[in-house]
């Protein structure tokens, strides 16, 4: 990783083709929002490793733990994420892993790929059920 100062007239355009990287890429890993508007001084995030990247897209494809590895390792390189279902959560905002295994090393996988692991959480409750209820706790609950 490195840190690019923004200079006056500097684009993202322009500095993506400077560097080396895609504009993309730019604007996804210093969440910019359009219109991209940049400040001369501001620091921006360059991933060494994304240079040259050719994705043109970004593909998603989810997991439970209990997938083959053989299959996790065959698809990895093909997706730009992979989310990780499905973590629940409690009333209360505790996290609970995911009810079919270890997810450890599906995460490790995704990275040793370049794939994003993706945290999903699904409203599960103690019982492992759907609960829209457990939505609308933790949506309006500010803490």
């Amino acid at each position: 990783m490195e840190i690019y100062v923004v200079q006056p007239g500097d684009t993202i355009d322009s500095i993506a083709l400077t560097l080396g990287v895609s504009a993309e890429q730019l604007i996804y890993d210093n969440q910019l929002i359009y219109p991209y508007e940049l400040a001369v001084g501001q620091a921006l995030l360059v991933d060494k490793n994304m240079r040259n990247a050719t994705r043109a897209i970004s593909v998603s494809g989810y997991a439970y733990p209990f997938i083959s590895p053989w299959v996790l390792e065959q698809t990895l390189p093909f997706l730009s994420e992979l989310p990780i279902f499905s973590y629940g959560f409690t009333a209360e905002g505790e996290l609970l892993p995911p009810a079919y295994g270890d997810d450890t090393w599906m995460i490790a996988e995704a990275l040793r790929f370049g794939t994003q692991p993706i945290l999903t959480l699904t409203p599960f409750g103690p019982d492992g059920s759907f609960n829209n209820r457990l939505i609308n706790s933790v949506v309006n609950n500010e803490t």
